[in-house]
Parts: C-alpha cells; sequence; structure tokens
C-alpha cells in the first residue's frame, strides 16, 4: 500500500460527505507539508486529530477502501472487516489462509513504515508476544512485509475489552473483579518470566471473552528490564496512559514488575468502584496527584466490598514500589485466597491510611542519630517545640493579615540551628544532570564530586556551572553536553505545551481538535524556524481568550506546585523545621494565590514570608531534594552534614 493508496482515505471521505471540497484542501496540503518537512504523518493521523472525521466516520471510510482493495492490502491473509482504529492505525479481522483461522491483523501506517522507531517499537511488540506462553496473553502468530507495509497477526479473541465492559455495566460484582484480575496477575508472571515490563497495564488492553477468560493485549510499550531505562532523546519522557500510570513512569524513571501491579491495582479499583481514583482531572494534574497522594480505599466509593479486596488493592497501589507486591506470584496467592474466601497472608495486611493532608510522609528513619564525620558538623535533632502553652508575654506576636484577604500564618520562633556554608545548585544544572545520570552517560559519583566541587568553589567566591565541572573533570564528552541541551530546551517547552493542551481541554476553554490543529502549525513553523508557545498561537488563531490563557497558565502553576510542595513539605516536616499547622496554612495561601495569578506561590517562600522557615532553611531543604535526587543519598544525612556544631 503506496502513500498514494493511503491518500485515498482522503478521497473517498469526500465522496461520502463527510469532508468539504475546503477541507479536502486543507487535508492534502497538511499532508503535504508534512511530507516536505521530512516528517512521515499518517494520513489516519491528520484525519482523526486535525477533527477532519469522528472516528466512527472514519472506521466507515477505512472498511469502504477496503472493500475496494482488500486482495491487495496483505499476501496470505484475507481481510474481513474493521476491528479498530486510530491515529496509529487499523486492526483488522482477517483470515489466515494457509491455517484457515481467524486472526486480529495489525497494520503500521505507511507513513511510519519509513520511521525506523516505530518500525522497532512495532518489531518489539510482536518479539515480546511471541516470548510469552500464556493462556492469559494474546498469541502472536505470524509478523512480516507485505507490498511494502509492516503487518502482525495475532491471536483473533471472540468478546470485549475491559473498558467497554465498564462502559456498559459500570462496576462488576467483587467475585467477578477479583477473578478478572487473577488472571492478569498470572498474566504478569508469564511477562516477568519472560524478562518484560508491560508498561501500559490498563482496561481497554484486557479483553474478555464470553466465558469469562481475560487476557493482556498490546504489548507495544513493553520491553526488556534491560532495556527499559529511557534514552537520550527520550529523558525523563513518560509512556504510557496517564490515568493508569505508576508514579515511577509519571517520573520517567526506570520501571521493573511493580511498575505494572501498580497499574493493575488502579484497573482492578476501577472495575471494583466503577469510577477510577482521581477522576475528572487534566492530565498534569493527574500525574501530580499521582506523585503526591495515596490512591483511597476502594470502601470509600463502595462501602459494601470486603476487607480483604480492599487491602489487596491498597497494596497494589502504594506510591514506593517496595511497599508493594513484590512479584506478580504474591498477587496471585492472595487474589487465590480472596477467591477462595480464606484469610490473606498476613503480607496484605495494610496499617490505615491516614486522610490528613498534611502528613505527607511518615520519617523514613529515626533522625537523633550522628550522621558523618566532619568535625564542624553536630548531631541533627528536630528543632524543640515548647510542652505547655505559651503565656501571652511569651507568644509570639502574629503577622497582621495581609489586605489581600489571605489568612496570617503564626509566626514560628528563630531557628534553633546553624548552618555551615552550602550551595544549592540552580534548577536548571541540576536537571541537566538528571538527564545525564538518566541517559547513563554520568555515574552518581561523579555528580556527588561534581556537586562537592562546586560547593567548595561557591564557598571561595567562585561558580562554576555544574555541566562544565563534569566536562571538566572528564565524566562527559563536550558533545554530549551540547546534545543534553538540546534535549533540556526542547523538553521545557514540549511539556509545558502537553500541560497547556490537556489542561485547555479539561477546562472546557477549547476543544481537542483546536488543540491539536494548533501543534500541528507549531510543528511546520519550527521546520522554518522558532516556534511560537501553543498559547500564543491558540490565542492568535481566536481558539482561546487571552483571560482564558491565564486560567490555564494557572493550572499549570498548580499542577507543577503539587510535586514540589509534596517534596518540600514532607523534608520541612520530617526534619521538624515547620509543623502541620503551618504547612497546612502555607498550603492555603498557595492555593489562594495561584487561583488569584499571585506570586510567590512556592511553598517554600510563603513559609519564609510568613516566618515558619528562615532563608537559610529553605535552602537547605533545596539543597537536599536536588542532592538526594541526583546522588540518591537519604535527606536526614544532607541536612546534617551541613549543621554547624552548637556555640
Amino acid at each position: 500500500m503506496t502513500r498514494e493508496i493511503e491518500l485515498i482515505l482522503v478521497y473517498l471521505a469526500h465522496d461520502q460527505g463527510h469532508l468539504t471540497g475546503e477541507q479536502l484542501d486543507r487535508c492534502l496540503k497538511m499532508a503535504a507539508a508534512a511530507e516536505k518537512s521530512g516528517k512521515r504523518v499518517p494520513v489516519s493521523e491528520i484525519l482523526l486529530s486535525g477533527g477532519f472525521l469522528t472516528r466512527t466516520q472514519f472506521e466507515s471510510v477505512e472498511a469502504l477502501r477496503l472493500e475496494r482493495g482488500r486482495d491487495r492490502l496483505v499476501e496470505g491473509y484475507e481481510i474481513e472487516s474493521v476491528l479498530g482504529a486510530g491515529a496509529m492505525g487499523c486492526v483488522y479481522r482477517a483470515r489466515q489462509i494457509s491455517m484457515d483461522r481467524p486472526v486480529a491483523l495489525k497494520i503500521l501506517p505507511p507513513a511510519w513504515s519509513a520511521d525506523p522507531d516505530w518500525v522497532a517499537r512495532f518489531l518489539r511488540e510482536a518479539r515480546a508476544t511471541a516470548r510469552i506462553t500464556s493462556p492469559h496473553i494474546v498469541q502472536g502468530y505470524d509478523v512480516g512485509t507485505s507490498h511494502g507495509i509492516h503487518y502482525f497477526a495475532m491471536e483473533f479473541v471472540e468478546g470485549k475489552d475491559l473498558g467497554k465492559i465498564l462502559d456498559e455495566r459500570g462496576r462488576l460484582p467483587e467475585s467477578e473483579a477479583a477473578g478478572i484480575a487473577l488472571q492478569i496477575a498470572r498474566a504478569l508472571e508469564a511477562v516477568w518470566d519472560a524478562g518484560i515490563v508491560h508498561r501500559d497495564i490498563k482496561p481497554d488492553n484486557i479483553l474478555v471473552t464470553s466465558k469469562g477468560v481475560a487476557k493482556l493485549a498490546d504489548m507495544g510499550l513493553a520491553k526488556g528490564r534491560e532495556t527499559v531505562a529511557a534514552e537520550l532523546t527520550q529523558a525523563g519522557a513518560v509512556v504510557g496512559t496517564p490515568r493508569y500510570l505508576s508514579p515511577e513512569q509519571a517520573r520517567g524513571d526506570e520501571l521493573d514488575g511493580r511498575s505494572d501491579i501498580y497499574s493493575l491495582g488502579l484497573t482492578f479499583y476501577q472495575v471494583l468502584a466503577g469510577e477510577p481514583p482521581f477522576r475528572d482531572e487534566s492530565s498534569a494534574v493527574l500525574l501530580a496527584r499521582r506523585l503526591s497522594e495515596d490512591v483511597p480505599s476502594p470502601k470509600s466509593e463502595c462501602p459494601e466490598l470486603s476487607d480483604a479486596v480492599s487491602r489487596i488493592v491498597i497494596r497494589m497501589t502504594r506510591r514506593p514500589p517496595d511497599q508493594r507486591y513484590q512479584s506478580a506470584t504474591e498477587l496471585v496467592k492472595d487474589l487465590e485466597a480472596l477467591r477462595a474466601g480464606k484469610p490473606l497472608p498476613s503480607s496484605a495486611i495494610q496499617e490505615p491510611r491516614t486522610t490528613d493532608p498534611t502528613v505527607i510522609l511518615p520519617p523514613e528513619r529515626p533522625l537523633d542519630r550522628r550522621f558523618g564525620t566532619d568535625p564542624r558538623r553536630a548531631q541533627w535533632r528536630p528543632p524543640d517545640r515548647p510542652k505547655t502553652e505559651p503565656t501571652p508575654a511569651q507568644e509570639p506576636r502574629l503577622r497582621e493579615r495581609p489586605a489581600t484577604g489571605e489568612h496570617p500564618l503564626p509566626a514560628r520562633r528563630a531557628a534553633s540551628s546553624r548552618f555551615v556554608f552550602f550551595h544549592v545548585p540552580g534548577d536548571d544544572e541540576a536537571f541537566f544532570a538528571l538527564i545525564a545520570l538518566k541517559s547513563d552517560l554520568v555515574r552518581a559519583s561523579h555528580v556527588q564530586t561534581a556537586l562537592d566541587l562546586q560547593e567548595t568553589q561557591a564557598e571561595a567566591g567562585r561558580h562554576t556551572s555544574l555541566d562544565q565541572i563534569l566536562v571538566d573533570k572528564g565524566y562527559l564528552e563536550e558533545k554530549h553536553r551540547e546534545k543534553i541541551r538540546a534535549v533540556q530546551a526542547r523538553h521545557r517547552q514540549f511539556e509545558g505545551d502537553i500541560l497547556f493542551g490537556q489542561i485547555a481541554v479539561q477546562l472546557a476553554l477549547a476543544t481537542e481538535e483546536q488543540v491539536q490543529a494548533c501543534r500541528k502549525e507549531q510543528e511546520q513553523l519550527a521546520a522554518a524556524g522558532e516556534p511560537p508557545r501553543l498559547g500564543d498561537l491558540m490565542v492568535s488563531r481566536g481558539h482561546i481568550t487571552p483571560e482564558g490563557k491565564g486560567r490555564i497558565l494557572a493550572e499549570q502553576v498548580r499542577a507543577r506546585r503539587t510535586e514540589e510542595t509534596r517534596r518540600f513539605g514532607s523534608i520541612a516536616l520530617r526534619c521538624g523545621f515547620v509543623d502541620k499547622e503551618g504547612l497546612s496554612g502555607a498550603l492555603r495561601i498557595q492555593g489562594q494565590r495561584i487561583k488569584e495569578q499571585k506570586f510567590p506561590t512556592r511553598i517554600g517562600e510563603i513559609l519564609v514570608e510568613f516566618g515558619h522557615l528562615t532563608q537559610e532553611e529553605s535552602r537547605a531543604i533545596l539543597r537536599a531534594q536536588w542532592r538526594n535526587e541526583l546522588t540518591g543519598k537519604p535527606i536526614p544525612d544532607l541536612i546534617a552534614e551541613i549543621l554547624a556544631e552548637p556555640a
């Protein structure tokens, strides 16, 4: 199937009355512009993402095109009907002539058949499927190329995907839901035995037959454990479906099978409760909440659920991977016990989750031990708190209520600790080091040395950027530094524009079609020079108002501040720099300022402004945050190492 044959879709859509003459011209121009710029964009993607056709219209046009050329599509297969269509191409019901059996035939769009990355992903799916043998995995039969297009033949499953079942029935009975979860957990056993992480567990990728047999499908994002780390050009990239991502997926971290358990836990929750947790959120807010909040018990939605099933879901969806089931086999045992009405193993019994939003993380370890060997540095303990209510003479004076209507915070007494000199790396240079780490271009020990050297130089009055130190020390090649900088710049705008578009749709300020059209125009403008920001482009095209753009930007800030606040507040609480009351008040003010688009909105700056932190303490927390992420050194050690001996 050539590019010309693919374009038949556009003309058929026009012939069927789905496209006007003007829309036909626009679609063809977009396809030509994409091809001229070297970007092979499938016509199917232009028709759907550009808002020219609905999914139903596209499927009807594709079925008509299929009727006119079914014998020329894939040699050895007889196409019967379209099972599904999307921007990534089509899956057909077909008959494998040599074996005389029905198959699901997945075809890579011609525009992507010339793209090595897409071909590699397509082949990876086929090979990953072929490596697994399980009655609960859709089996792969054949992969190859015919008439210049890539195809993958799979087992045809007579049934529906779990997403459609939930759309039709809502929540499922506990016993039925547990049966599906058990079968997919058994599928994950086979997936992991093959050394693979699926990375996209969700209802739409679970097929259920009329006899209740569940099968895991779509290995398109699956990767071997040895290759699951992000590549340099995708450093920190998020793969998977936002609503079902694990926290480590949302951060772009390396993954193992425990990530699949988390995603299956979210799916299990939805099947039991009828709705997923954290629903009705933009993708940006959803990911931020995924990083900062525990999944609630499904009993909060459906009190009639058993305690046992609730405990299983809670353990599956713990944020720290080491608090989840450590293998699919562990999960299978608990689900089997649940189905048999037997007591669960003690491993599934969990302490109840707190509902106090200010209790962000418990201490990871006792904080009263001595850390380090530097004689300048003291044993660190949280500052003392008064054990009795202060008398009026002792009570600190409250800050007067600001004219903006913000609630005042009780002023905090002066800090009892003193720090030795320390340096906080800038966000950009720390992010640079993070990309280098995730790309395996430097080791954590290299970054640790560079950070220490930067701190020593800063104390002497000289500042050298972190990337320069890494290059000077021979830890990083110059060519890699330039590549990381390019990735960093692209990531910053790409991430911001993706969030902007998602929030615009979520707030109903623009349609998905308008966002996609502007994104396409952005790509075309990028080929000619520096592309405009998505928000500016959407305002100039009349899709949103300047006021609407302001609302979206405010929501972007809120989404980004959520994870930042969780981490900063966690350290401040754990180290005794603030109490729950002070942090809760700061959170209220932060929310109000973001809503009103007032600054500052960083939680640390607000705590300093209202006297709950000194500037020095705030900087110490920021230093600990970055160093913990870059080197893995525990937070208590990082705070302790910069505390001076009391005078």
